[in-house]
Order: C-alpha cells, then structure tokens, then sequence
C-alpha cells in the first residue's frame, strides 16, 4: 500500500471515530439535559456503554497511530496477555 494513501486512509479513520463519540457525547448531553427538565429519564445504559466503546476506539487508533510502546501494549493485551 502507498504509505499516502495508508496516511489519508489512518486520518479517516481517526477522523470517523472522533465523530462517532462525538455524537455519542451529544446524545448524553441531551438526554441528561431532557432529564433536568423533566422531559426523560436520561441517557440509558446503552448510551453510556457506547460513548466509552467509542472512546476506546478513538484512543486505541491515536495510540496505534503514534505507534510506540503503548501501541504494542494495547496489541498485547487485545491477546489476553498482560499489559506493563
């Protein structure tokens, strides 16, 4: 692969996964906003649970991107072995 293209293709990625936990994030704000209002009960359990997955994923890529230590570690331990 064209290391540009692997370059532009890392971005859109990286990109794609601030997105998605940026819009996770909004739909928190909203829904605790709703609730302070008295209009809902608040973000739901999947809510939360998707805003950290997506979380993760966006650390994960930006780590793997930096591509030191931290990145082999984050590989180690998606093997089930111990990450120091």
């Amino acid at each position: 692969m064209d290391p540009a293209a692997g370059a532009m293709s890392e971005d859109l990625l990286i990109a794609q996964a601030l997105a998605a936990r940026q819009l996770a994030h909004d739909r928190i704000v909203l829904a605790f906003r709703e609730q302070l209002c008295g209009n809902g009960p608040g973000p739901s359990e999947g809510d939360l649970q998707a805003f950290a997955r997506h979380v993760l994923v966006e650390q994960t890529l930006l780590h793997l991107r930096q591509g030191g230590a931290r990145g082999s570690r984050l590989s180690e331990a998606s093997h089930g072995e111990r990450a120091v």
